[in-house]
């Protein structure tokens, strides 16, 4: 081995500079690559006097300009060789639930916007409780639809379409189980996987009513197996294995490729009543890819990977254009159900290495999603309309940037963190006033209501800044996304610390603590001495950095969008402090022109403002 080799950074004597040592950074280099010399040039000068050869990357350069993959390469994560998802790791489950007195905290700084004062661990703590306390006694456990608050309070809860919530319900709490420890009591658990066997004892093998006065639809296949792979990947259950083998040998019969489903196919397309929409490819289909994806990878069922190319392929052609505009060839009209067929096209192309796939999806979310999901996450629930808001989609964006960045995007780390503060964090009810049920008859739908809108993720919202409802099936997606990033935040990769997010959280390799006032302080405390790599947000003023480890200012040089902060340190906390640049911004949603004013990539007051469950302070 090279003496260089055996370093993560060295000293390029010939361009006079400082090169992270990164086998992918080499790969891409060899196979021509374009290089931006700034990415690898650093003012400071190297400690390690040992190290005399070079590799001499940066000679490896085409100075034509790069097309939209080069670009990616160039300009991020994937030259610092950070590429993999962890979508299923496990972290830390030492972390103790927070406490009455801790909410209350919470609860006090109510001149502080949601993302200064909620961590990642109480938030998804705070949801899990939430989605917990919706499976109601009074129909066999099945989770309740929506928990309908009146501007005067008056509330009730709303039984409807279970078989979508089922899905959603056994998907986030599993996940959530595996990354933080949640206990769901077994009761509970049971009762939603019988029921979950009894949706999917039909000779379809999907998940639907049983009851044949119910109607039906496609648009929970997505929510079906992704019950089934939680099932498998969490409690290897052979059950849920076997049938989604049959629920995929019913959806490759019934598929024709031209982007319409052989209804006769399924024996419950004669029951009378149907859904009245989301039989369109995206709304069916598309928004399944992501599920047979996680189910081929946690199985190896070769017929995963074969529906899943045959409705990428459909969708790919149908529902995106080359140039980054939707293709309403397939029709698409919910937004939450195009974000998911763009989540599916984007990890099918990463698992089959079929590029063309990755470079859509990226085109796509540069020219069209950036503007469906506004800067502060407002986006309408029906695609490409001016109607009321919801916020699970500003949780598939926040996933889309945080996959396409660790692909090679770096920058767009900086999307999927702010829609997590701007719109996740900021939809959580961590406090109401008291709720009145519309009976006082004691049934399930009317009880303790003023306790169990905590912790839901803001749902379905007439104002788009406002209003938050309690949407069990919106909760859930949106935990999905967040203990996606969650699980992000922290990475430990090639023997080095990566530190993706500036959000307070414990995980198995660091404890993060951030905090947010007129300036910005963000501790990192490593479990073990290691190289760090932290990311540093784009719209941070680089002269105001300050980093100290131990208390001890140190110098560190900048990368990309990362600071390194070499092994060769104290050990102890490392603390960076900057500047939160203040900003003003204006747009127009449903007809109201609204001022924001950002501090950093947090919006600290909104003008006009709500004071029904509103998502930001006034300004």
């Amino acid at each position: 081995m090279k003496n260089s080799e055996k370093y993560l950074w060295y000293y390029d004597n010939v361009n006079n500079q400082l090169v992270l040592n990164s086998r992918s950074a080499v790969e891409n280099v060899k196979e021509g690559h374009y290089r931006d010399k700034s990415l690898f040039k650093f003012l400071s000068s190297p400690k390690q006097k040992n190290l005399s050869k070079s590799l001499q990357l940066i000679r490896y350069q085409k100075m034509n300009k790069p097309n939209r993959r080069e670009f990616l390469h160039q300009n991020g994560l994937y030259a610092m060789g950070i590429s993999s998802l962890n979508f299923f790791a496990k972290v830390s489950k030492k972390k103790l639930p927070p406490n009455e007195s801790t909410i209350e905290n919470l609860r006090e700084k109510k001149d502080l916007p949601l993302s200064c004062v909620l961590d990642f661990n109480t938030s998804m703590f705070l949801a899990g409780k939430n989605l917990l306390g919706v499976l109601s006694p009074d129909h066999n456990y099945l989770p309740l639809w929506v928990l309908s608050v009146k501007p005067n309070y008056e509330a009730e809860f709303h039984f409807w379409w279970p078989a979508h919530n089922l899905g959603r319900w056994l998907d986030a709490m599993l996940r959530l189980e595996s990354a933080t420890g949640f206990r769901i009591p077994p009761k509970l658990e049971s009762a939603c996987v019988n029921n979950l066997r009894r949706f999917f004892d039909n000779p379809d093998h999907i998940c639907i009513n049983p009851d044949p006065e119910d109607f039906f639809e496609l648009h929970s296949l997505r929510e079906g197996m992704l019950a089934l792979h939680a099932l498998v990947r969490y409690r290897d259950d052979s059950w849920a294995r076997a049938k989604a083998k049959k629920m995929m040998e019913t959806l490759n019969r019934a598929w024709l490729d031209e982007g319409k489903w052989n209804l006769d196919a399924f024996v419950n397309s004669k029951r009378k009543n149907h859904l009245g929409r989301h039989f369109d490819p995206t709304g069916s289909c598309g928004r399944m890819i992501e599920a047979l994806i996680y189910f081929y990878e946690a199985t190896g069922e070769p017929l995963a990977i074969d529906l899943a190319q045959r409705f990428a392929k459909y969708n790919l052609e149908n529902s995106t254009n080359p140039d980054g505009t939707i293709n309403y060839t397939s029709k698409p009209d919910h937004t939450h159900s195009y974000m998911n067929t763009l989540k599916g096209l984007l990890l099918f192309g990463k698992l089959t290495s079929k590029n063309e796939y990755i470079d859509r999806v990226s085109a796509v979310y540069y020219t069209s999603i950036r503007k469906l999901i506004s800067e502060a996450g407002f986006n309408a629930h029906d695609l490409g309309t001016d109607g009321f808001g919801e916020v699970a989609s500003a949780g598939d964006s926040a996933q889309l940037a945080l996959w396409l960045a660790l692909m090679g995007d770096g920058k767009l780390l900086d999307d999927a963190e702010r829609l997590l503060r701007v719109r996740l964090l900021a939809s959580q009810i961590i406090d109401t006033p008291p709720l009145k049920p519309v009976k006082d008859d004691n049934a399930y739908i009317h009880r303790d209501l003023t306790n169990r809108i905590i912790g839901a993720y803001g749902g379905c919202h007439e104002h788009p800044h406002g209003g938050k409802q309690a949407v069990t099936d919106v909760t859930s997606a949106v935990l999905h996304s967040v203990i996606d990033l969650y699980n992000h935040a922290v990475q430990y990769e090639n023997d080095k610390l990566i530190i993706n997010f500036h959000v307070s959280c414990e995980t198995e390799h660091a404890t993060i603590e951030s905090k947010r006032d007129t300036s910005a302080t963000l501790k990192i405390i490593p479990k073990k001495l290691c190289p760090v790599m932290i990311r540093i947000p784009n719209w941070i003023p680089k002269e105001s950095i300050s980093i100290k480890v131990s208390k001890q200012t140190i110098r560190a040089p900048i990368a990309g969008c990362f600071a390194f902060i070499s092994p060769k340190r104290p050990s102890g906390t490392i603390e960076i402090n900057y500047a939160l640049p203040e900003r003003i911004t204006k747009d127009t949603l449903r007809g109201i022109e609204f001022t924001y004013k950002w501090r950093g990539d947090d919006i600290v007051g909104i003008h006009p403002n709500t004071d029904f469950y509103p998502f930001y302070p006034n300004l």
